[in-house]
Protein backbone atom coordinates (compact mmCIF):
# COMPACT_ATOMS: atom_id res chain seq x y z
CA UNK A 1 0.00 0.00 0.00
CA UNK A 2 1.14 3.21 -0.80
CA UNK A 3 1.44 6.09 1.23
CA UNK A 4 -1.39 8.23 -0.65
CA UNK A 5 -3.46 4.88 -1.04
CA UNK A 6 -3.09 4.66 2.82
CA UNK A 7 -4.01 8.31 3.68
CA UNK A 8 -7.25 7.89 1.15
CA UNK A 9 -8.09 4.61 3.13
CA UNK A 10 -7.90 6.53 6.11
CA UNK A 11 -10.04 9.17 4.37
CA UNK A 12 -12.32 6.16 3.77
CA UNK A 13 -12.24 4.94 7.39
CA UNK A 14 -13.13 8.06 9.05
CA UNK A 15 -16.34 9.15 6.49
CA UNK A 16 -18.00 5.95 6.33
CA UNK A 17 -16.76 2.30 6.39
CA UNK A 18 -14.81 2.06 9.35
CA UNK A 19 -14.78 -1.66 9.55
CA UNK A 20 -11.75 -1.08 6.56
CA UNK A 21 -9.67 -0.37 9.45
CA UNK A 22 -8.71 -4.28 9.62
CA UNK A 23 -6.63 -3.32 6.55
CA UNK A 24 -4.51 -0.95 8.28
CA UNK A 25 -4.43 -3.65 10.99
CA UNK A 26 -3.07 -6.35 8.50
CA UNK A 27 -0.51 -4.13 6.80
CA UNK A 28 1.20 -3.01 10.15
CA UNK A 29 0.66 -5.80 12.91
CA UNK A 30 3.78 -7.95 11.83
CA UNK A 31 6.20 -4.89 12.29
CA UNK A 32 4.48 -3.49 15.02
CA UNK A 33 4.23 -6.62 17.28
CA UNK A 34 8.62 -7.15 16.34
CA UNK A 35 9.61 -3.62 17.80
CA UNK A 36 7.41 -4.01 20.87
CA UNK A 37 8.94 -7.59 21.32
CA UNK A 38 12.04 -5.77 20.98
CA UNK A 39 11.63 -3.23 23.82
CA UNK A 40 9.24 -5.82 26.41
CA UNK A 41 10.69 -8.90 25.29
CA UNK A 42 7.91 -11.16 26.25
CA UNK A 43 5.62 -11.97 23.77
CA UNK A 44 1.94 -11.57 25.92
CA UNK A 45 3.27 -8.03 26.97
CA UNK A 46 3.71 -7.17 22.68
CA UNK A 47 1.09 -9.29 21.90
CA UNK A 48 -1.09 -6.65 24.85
CA UNK A 49 0.56 -3.73 23.47
CA UNK A 50 -0.06 -4.27 19.74
CA UNK A 51 -3.71 -4.76 20.02
CA UNK A 52 -3.98 -1.92 22.87
CA UNK A 53 -1.69 -0.02 20.09
CA UNK A 54 -4.68 -0.74 17.50
CA UNK A 55 -7.46 -0.14 19.37
CA UNK A 56 -6.28 3.58 20.90
CA UNK A 57 -4.90 4.40 16.80
CA UNK A 58 -8.83 3.59 15.79
CA UNK A 59 -10.13 5.67 18.31
CA UNK A 60 -8.09 8.62 17.59
CA UNK A 61 -7.95 7.95 14.16
CA UNK A 62 -9.76 11.39 13.56
CA UNK A 63 -6.51 13.24 15.67
CA UNK A 64 -4.07 11.81 12.85
CA UNK A 65 -3.49 14.67 10.84
CA UNK A 66 -0.98 13.02 7.99
CA UNK A 67 2.20 15.28 8.89
CA UNK A 68 4.04 11.73 9.16
CA UNK A 69 2.84 8.28 7.61
CA UNK A 70 0.44 6.22 9.81
CA UNK A 71 2.72 3.42 10.42
CA UNK A 72 4.56 6.16 12.70
CA UNK A 73 2.44 8.35 14.20
CA UNK A 74 0.78 4.30 15.35
CA UNK A 75 4.25 3.44 16.53
CA UNK A 76 4.70 6.43 18.57
CA UNK A 77 1.07 5.29 20.54
CA UNK A 78 3.08 1.76 21.22
CA UNK A 79 6.07 3.07 22.27
CA UNK A 80 4.26 5.15 24.91
CA UNK A 81 1.89 2.71 25.71
CA UNK A 82 5.08 0.33 26.06
CA UNK A 83 6.74 2.41 28.63
CA UNK A 84 4.06 2.99 30.75
CA UNK A 85 3.50 -0.77 31.24
CA UNK A 86 7.03 -1.34 31.86
CA UNK A 87 7.07 1.05 34.77
CA UNK A 88 3.73 -0.53 36.43
CA UNK A 89 5.43 -3.98 35.94
CA UNK A 90 9.11 -3.05 36.25
CA UNK A 91 9.89 -5.49 39.38
CA UNK A 92 7.55 -8.17 37.42
CA UNK A 93 9.44 -8.08 33.97
CA UNK A 94 9.93 -11.42 32.46
CA UNK A 95 11.73 -11.50 29.65
CA UNK A 96 10.95 -13.88 26.65
CA UNK A 97 14.89 -16.05 25.84
CA UNK A 98 13.63 -15.92 22.07
CA UNK A 99 12.99 -12.31 21.44
CA UNK A 100 15.54 -10.85 19.61
CA UNK A 101 14.79 -13.40 16.91
CA UNK A 102 11.64 -12.97 16.94
CA UNK A 103 12.18 -9.04 16.58
CA UNK A 104 14.68 -9.76 13.40
CA UNK A 105 12.40 -11.82 11.99
CA UNK A 106 9.29 -9.12 11.72
CA UNK A 107 11.41 -6.39 10.81
CA UNK A 108 12.15 -4.91 7.04
CA UNK A 109 15.46 -6.07 7.18
CA UNK A 110 16.49 -10.37 7.35
CA UNK A 111 18.46 -11.55 9.77
CA UNK A 112 21.67 -11.80 7.26
CA UNK A 113 21.56 -7.99 6.67
CA UNK A 114 20.66 -7.12 9.82
CA UNK A 115 23.50 -5.84 12.17
CA UNK A 116 22.51 -8.25 14.82
CA UNK A 117 24.35 -11.59 13.30
CA UNK A 118 22.17 -14.97 14.21
CA UNK A 119 25.12 -16.84 15.48
CA UNK A 120 25.61 -14.51 18.32
CA UNK A 121 22.24 -12.93 18.92
CA UNK A 122 21.83 -15.31 22.85
CA UNK A 123 25.09 -13.33 23.49
CA UNK A 124 24.02 -9.90 22.55
CA UNK A 125 20.44 -10.72 23.68
CA UNK A 126 21.89 -11.05 27.27
CA UNK A 127 23.74 -7.73 26.59
CA UNK A 128 20.75 -5.83 25.67
CA UNK A 129 18.45 -7.54 28.72
CA UNK A 130 21.05 -5.70 31.05
CA UNK A 131 20.37 -1.93 29.67
CA UNK A 132 17.47 0.17 30.66
CA UNK A 133 14.54 0.23 28.53
CA UNK A 134 15.43 3.48 26.93
CA UNK A 135 18.57 2.34 26.09
CA UNK A 136 17.49 -0.85 24.86
CA UNK A 137 14.71 0.74 22.81
CA UNK A 138 16.51 3.35 20.83
CA UNK A 139 18.75 0.57 19.99
CA UNK A 140 16.41 -1.60 18.86
CA UNK A 141 14.90 1.19 17.11
CA UNK A 142 18.07 2.38 14.99
CA UNK A 143 19.82 -1.13 14.63
CA UNK A 144 17.18 -3.63 14.55
CA UNK A 145 14.41 -1.84 13.20
CA UNK A 146 16.63 0.43 10.65
CA UNK A 147 14.65 3.42 11.43
CA UNK A 148 15.93 6.71 10.28
CA UNK A 149 16.74 9.70 13.13
CA UNK A 150 13.41 11.72 12.12
CA UNK A 151 11.16 8.98 12.81
CA UNK A 152 12.58 7.84 16.14
CA UNK A 153 12.66 11.38 16.65
CA UNK A 154 8.74 11.65 16.17
CA UNK A 155 7.91 8.37 18.00
CA UNK A 156 10.45 10.06 21.29
CA UNK A 157 9.08 13.58 20.65
CA UNK A 158 12.31 14.58 21.06
CA UNK A 159 15.04 16.82 18.87
CA UNK A 160 17.17 14.20 16.64
CA UNK A 161 20.13 15.77 18.44
CA UNK A 162 18.84 14.71 21.36
CA UNK A 163 18.16 10.71 19.43
CA UNK A 164 21.76 10.52 18.66
CA UNK A 165 23.28 11.64 22.08
CA UNK A 166 21.06 8.93 23.41
CA UNK A 167 22.01 5.93 20.60
CA UNK A 168 25.18 6.91 21.28
CA UNK A 169 25.44 6.10 24.87
CA UNK A 170 23.15 3.29 24.60
CA UNK A 171 26.13 1.84 21.87
CA UNK A 172 28.79 2.40 24.44
CA UNK A 173 26.67 0.79 27.57
CA UNK A 174 26.45 -2.23 24.94
CA UNK A 175 29.67 -1.82 23.84
CA UNK A 176 31.12 -1.89 27.46
CA UNK A 177 28.84 -5.57 28.54
CA UNK A 178 30.36 -7.50 25.49
CA UNK A 179 33.47 -6.28 25.60
CA UNK A 180 33.53 -7.09 29.60
CA UNK A 181 32.77 -10.71 29.08
CA UNK A 182 32.91 -11.94 25.53
CA UNK A 183 36.15 -9.54 24.82
CA UNK A 184 37.78 -11.92 22.04
CA UNK A 185 34.90 -12.69 19.93
CA UNK A 186 33.47 -9.03 19.89
CA UNK A 187 36.56 -6.47 19.89
CA UNK A 188 37.61 -6.74 16.39
CA UNK A 189 33.66 -6.58 15.25
CA UNK A 190 32.91 -3.93 17.77
CA UNK A 191 35.66 -1.76 16.17
CA UNK A 192 33.71 -1.53 12.71
CA UNK A 193 30.07 -2.17 13.42
CA UNK A 194 28.07 0.96 13.47
CA UNK A 195 26.10 -1.14 16.26
CA UNK A 196 28.62 0.15 18.98
CA UNK A 197 30.07 3.04 17.51
CA UNK A 198 29.45 6.71 17.50
CA UNK A 199 26.58 7.59 14.86
CA UNK A 200 27.82 9.30 11.40
CA UNK A 201 25.22 9.76 9.39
Amino acid sequence: MTPDEELALISTIRSNEPWRFDELVSSHQGKLFGFLLGMMRNRQDAEEITQEAFLSAYRNLSRFEGRSSFYTWLRRIAYNLAIDLQRRHRTAEKADPHWIAQSLAESDDGPDTSLMKVEIHDIVRGALDRLGADARSIILMRDIQALDYGEIAEILEVPIGTVRSRLHRARNELRALLLKEHQELFESMLDRDPLTKETRG
